[in-house]
C-alpha cells in the first residue's frame, strides 16, 4: 500500500481524476486505465508465485481546441499526439491526493482522422530487459588467479545472480556503476566484482570460510569479509595514478552502531586512501602516505544518521570531499605523496569486521567526478527463501535477462514485478505470502461483487523437484583437463582447426589460457600443468619432435568467447617426407617427457575448475489425490542445497495437494494506492460470513468522466469463518436428547443463541 500525504479518507466525496505526464508535461485525458499482474507456468493456487507481465495502460487523450483545429495526427512533427517510445508517468487520485500508478513509455498511438478520438497504448519499463546478458561460470570457492595462492571464498548466494542480471538492465539495488569506474563490487550476496578480479577473500578472521553477506534494507551486504581486488583500468585510460580526480563509494546500513568499523581502501603499494565506517558510524577519509594515518575529514553519526550512500572525492591537489546522499558534505586538505600520484594502484581492499552490526555494499572506486551518491535506487530484492550457498553456477552466454529471471522465479516461488515508480522488486515466497495485512475491506462498504474460482487443475498428486547437482574439481593449479584432442595427422602445409567448449553438462572455470608449444619447458608439462600444443613428426624411421628442421609448425589458441577457443595447428614443412601427428612421443623421441606422459594425444586445455552438472530429484512431502496428474518443477541450478530443495517441495507440495480457490475478479470501490502484493482482509459478515486473508496479484483500475473502477484478486492465504456452519451446528448437537437441549438452552433468549448459537456447552 503506497503512503500518500493527504489521501482523503472518504472518497465518496471526492471526484477521482487522473493525471498523465508525457516526456514530464502534463497531457489532458479523458480515461485513463492501469492493469498489473504476477503471472506465472504454476497452477493458479501458487501463481502469486513467479513470473513477470508488464504493467500496463490506455488512455484517450482529451483533445484541446488547438489540436481539433489541426486535426491531430502524427506527420505534423508536434508533440502532440504522443509517440511510441515518449517517458510517461500516469497518476490517478482525489483531489489534490495522486497516486503513481505506472512509470514507462508510450507503446503506441491511434487516432482517427474523422472523430477526432486520439487514444495510447501504454507499458511499464519490461523492455528495458530485454536485453542478452553474459557472464562466466562461477564457484563459491574460487581458485586463485595467480597459481598456488589461496582460494578466493567469494561465496555465492542466488540472489547475487538477480542482482548481476539486473545491474546489466540498468536496475540497481546498491550505486550504479559510472564512468570511469576501476572496480567495482555491490555485494548482493557474492564478493565477486564486476569491475575487477579477486585476489583474496574470505570471511574477516576466518581463512577457511567464505565472506558472510546477510540481509538489508536494500537486499543483502556484507557483514563479514576481508576481500582484495585487482582494480581494472581499461575504462579509465589505462592509468592508476590519483592526478585526476578519484571517488570512492560504499553503501552502508542506516541507523546502526557497531562495535567495528567497515572500509574502503584504494591502495598504492604502502600508501592509501580510504573511506571509513567507524564503530560510531562515523563516516571517515583517510590518508596513509606509506609511514603514518591522517583523518582528513569525517561526518558523525549526528549529521548523517539517516544516510545510506557515501562518496569520498578526492582531487590532485589533496581536496578530499566526502558527499552523503541526503545532502551532508564535509572537506579538508591534505598533501599526497608521489606514490600515490605518480604510480598506478595496485590493489583495492575491501574490509568489515566479523559481525559488529556494520553492514556494507555497493562498493565502488572511479575516475572522475560523479554525483553517484544521488543516483536513484531502482531495485528492491529481498534474500532468497532458500538461504544457503550455490556452490556453482553455469556459464551465461548471450542469454535474454527477462527469460532469466523469469526462469530464477520461477524455479524459487518468488515473486518479481516493476512498481508503480519503475522499481525493480523482487520477494522470495516466504516473504510475499508470510506478510502482515495492510488493510481491511468491508464487503458491506467496500465490495460490489466477489468472484472466485475453484479448479482440478490446481491440484497435484504429488510434487517433484528436478535440480542439477553440480560436481566440481577445482586446484589452486591448472590441472584439471578440459578438453583434449583426438590426436589428429597432418601432412604437410596441412592445418587443423579446433573450435572447444564445455559440453552442454559441464563447465570451466579459470581457463589456462597461455598455450605453450612442446618441446620447452617439461616441469610443467610433466606434472599435468596448463594448455599445451605441439606435435612429432613420424615415418618408417621413427619419430621426433614436430619442430625440429621444421620453422613453420605452430599451434596458436584464439578465444572466441568466454570458455570458446579457437586452437590452430599448421604442419609447416616436415622434413624427410614425414606425417605430423598431434601427441607427444613415444620412447624413441622421449626426452624430457615422463613416461606417463607419452604417447598423450595434443593439444589440450586445462583449468583450475571443472564442473560437471548431473540430474537431482527431490520429492514433496504432502500427497494429493492419486488421480491428479504429478507436478514436475525443474529448478535447474537454482536451489542446490539438499536441505532448501526439500524444503521447496514440501512448500509447493502444500500448495497444491487440495483444492484453494483463488479470488479472480473482486469488485470494490477504488483506492490508488494499492499495489501488487499487498495483502489485506476481505470481510463479509452479510452474505458468506467470512473473511478472507488476500495476498493481491491483479490489479485493474479506471477512471472516466469523473468516476472510477477497480478489480483485484490473488491468492487466498487464510480464511476464517464468521458465522455457524451446518457441520459446526452437527458437531455441536452431538447424540443429545431434547431433555439435554431443554438443559442447555435454559433462559437463552431467540436473540442470544441467534448470535452465539455455540456458545452454550
Amino acid at each position: 500500500m503506497q503512503e500518500i500525504s493527504g489521501y482523503p479518507d472518504d472518497i465518496g466525496m471526492v471526484e477521482p481524476t487522473a493525471l498523465v505526464l508525457v516526456n514530464g508535461s502534463p497531457v489532458e485525458v479523458s480515461s485513463l486505465s492501469v492493469s498489473r499482474e504476477l503471472s506465472s507456468s504454476m497452477p493458479s493456487q501458487v501463481a502469486s508465485a513467479s513470473g513477470l507481465t508488464a504493467a500496463t495502460g490506455s488512455v484517450s487523450w482529451a483533445v484541446g481546441e488547438d489540436v481539433q483545429t489541426r486535426s491531430a495526427h502524427p506527420w505534423d512533427g508536434n508533440d502532440f499526439p504522443p509517440k511510441p517510445a515518449d517517458e510517461v508517468v500516469a497518476f490517478m487520485g482525489y483531489g489534490e491526493a495522486f497516486v503513481r500508478q505506472l512509470t514507462g513509455s508510450i507503446d503506441d498511438s491511434q487516432g482517427s482522422a474523422a472523430s477526432g478520438d486520439v487514444s495510447s497504448g501504454l507499458v511499464d519499463a519490461i523492455d528495458k530487459l530485454n536485453r542478452p546478458v553474459s557472464f562466466p561460470a562461477l564457484l563459491d570457492w574460487m581458485p586463485p588467479r595467480v597459481d598456488g595462492e589461496e582460494y578466493t571464498r567469494v561465496g555465492m548466494q542466488p540472489v547475487y545472480i538477480t542482482d548481476r542480471i539486473l545491474r546489466e538492465c540498468g536496475f540497481n539495488a546498491t550505486p550504479p556503476q559510472v564512468n570511469g569506474c576501476v572496480f567495482s563490487a555491490p555485494h548482493m550476496g557474492s564478493a565477486w566484482p564486476e569491475v575487477g578480479d579477486v585476489y583474496r577473500a574470505s570471511e574477516q578472521g576466518f581463512s577457511t570460510r567464505s565472506v558472510l553477506h546477510v540481509p538489508t534494507v536494500w537486499g543483502v551486504g556484507l557483514s563479514s569479509g576481508d576481500v582484495l581486488y585487482e582494480p581494472d583500468f581499461s575504462k579509465a585510460s589505462s592509468n592508476g595514478r590519483l592526478n585526476r580526480t578519484m571517488q570512492i563509494t560504499v553503501k552502508v546500513n542506516p541507523g546502526q552502531v557497531s562495535s567495528g568499523e567497515a572500509f574502503v581502501r584504494a591502495q598504492w603499494g604502502g600508501a592509501y586512501v580510504s573511506l571509513s565506517v567507524t564503530n560510531l558510524r562515523t563516516i571517515r577519509a583517510r590518508l596513509h602516505n606509506g609511514s603514518s594515518v591522517t583523518t582528513v575529514c569525517q561526518l558523525t553519526d549526528a549529521d548523517v544518521s539517516d544516510a545510506t550512500v557515501f562518496t569520498l572525492r578526492v582531487l590532485p591537489d589533496g581536496s578530499f570531499t566526502i558527499f552523503a546522499n541526503t545532502g551532508k558534505s564535509t572537506s579538508g586538505s591534505a598533501s599526497l605523496p608521489s606514490a600515490i600520484t605518480g604510480s598506478d594502484m595496485d590493489r583495492v581492499r575491501v574490509f568489515v569486521t566479523h559481525e559488529c552490526g556494520l553492514l556494507i555494499g555497493g562498493t565502488q572506486v572511479n575516475f572522475g567526478s560523479t554525483s553517484v551518491f544521488n543516483a536513484p535506487q531502482t531495485a528492491r530484492l529481498t534474500p532468497p527463501a532458500s538461504w544457503r550457498q550455490l556452490h556453482a553456477f553455469p556459464r551465461v552466454e548471450s542469454r535474454n535477462a527477462l527469460d532469466l529471471l523469469k526462469e530464477q522465479a520461477e524455479a524459487e516461488c518468488a515473486a518479481m514485478w516493476i512498481d508503480e515508480h519503475g522499481v525493480f522488486r523482487w520477494v522470495n515466497r516466504t516473504n510475499l505470502t508470510g506478510a502482515g495485512a495492510s488493510a481491511r475491506i468491508n464487503a458491506l462498504d467496500d465490495v460490489l461483487d466477489i468472484g472466485w474460482e475453484s479448479s482440478a487443475a490446481g491440484v497435484r498428486s504429488r510434487v517433484v523437484l528436478k535440480s542439477l547437482e553440480s560436481n566440481i574439481s577445482r586446484s589452486k593449479m591448472p590441472n584439471q583437463m578440459a578438453w583434449q584432442a583426438g590426436g589428429k595427422s597432418l601432412e604437410a602445409g596441412e592445418s587443423s582447426e579446433e573450435i572447444v567448449s564445455p559440453a552442454g553438462d559441464a563447465d570451466w572455470v579459470r581457463v589456462d589460457e597461455d598455450l605453450k608449444v612442446l618441446p620447452g619447458d617439461f616441469f610443467d608439462f610433466n606434472r599435468g600443468r596448463g594448455t599445451w600444443g605441439g606435435g612429432i613428426a613420424s615415418n618408417d624411421d621413427g619419430s621426433q619432435w614436430a619442430t625440429i628442421g621444421n620453422s613453420a609448425f605452430s599451434v596458436s589458441m584464439e578465444k572466441l568467447a568466454d570458455a570458446v577457443y579457437k586452437i590452430t595447428t599448421n604442419a609447416g614443412s616436415p622434413p624427410n617426407g614425414r606425417t605430423v601427428e598431434l601427441s607427444t612421443p613415444d620412447e624413441d623421441a622421449s626426452t624430457g617427457v615422463w613416461k606417463s606422459k607419452r604417447n598423450v594425444n595434443l593439444p589440450m586445455l586445462r583449468a583450475k575448475g571443472v564442473v560437471e552438472w548431473s540430474d537431482r530429484e527431490t520429492v514433496g512431502l504432502h500427497v494429493g489425490p492419486q488421480l491428479a496428474a504429478v507436478l514436475e518443477h525443474d529448478v535447474g541450478p537454482w536451489v542446490q542445497n539438499p536441505t532448501d530443495l526439500q524444503d521447496l517441495a514440501d512448500w509447493l507440495s502444500a500448495q497444491v495437494f487440495e483444492p484453494k480457490p483463488v479470488l479472480r475478479n473482486l469488485s470494490v470501490i477504488p483506492d490508488f494506492r494499492r499495489q501488487l502484493g499487498d495483502v489485506v482482509w476481505v470481510e463479509d459478515r452479510e452474505n458468506l460470513h467470512i473473511e478472507l486473508k488476500l495476498l493481491i496479484t491483479k490489479i485493474d483500475t479506471t477512471i472516466s468522466a469523473g468516476s472510477a473502477d477497480q478489480t483485484i484478486g490473488g491468492r487466498i492465504l487464510e480464511a476464517r469463518s464468521l458465522g455457524t456452519t451446518n457441520a459446526q451446528l452437527d458437531t455441536h448437537a452431538g447424540y443429545r436428547t431434547n431433555t439435554g437441549f431443554d438443559i442447555l438452552w435454559a433462559d437463552a433468549t431467540n436473540a442470544q443463541l441467534d448470535t452465539d448459537p455455540l456458545g452454550r456447552g
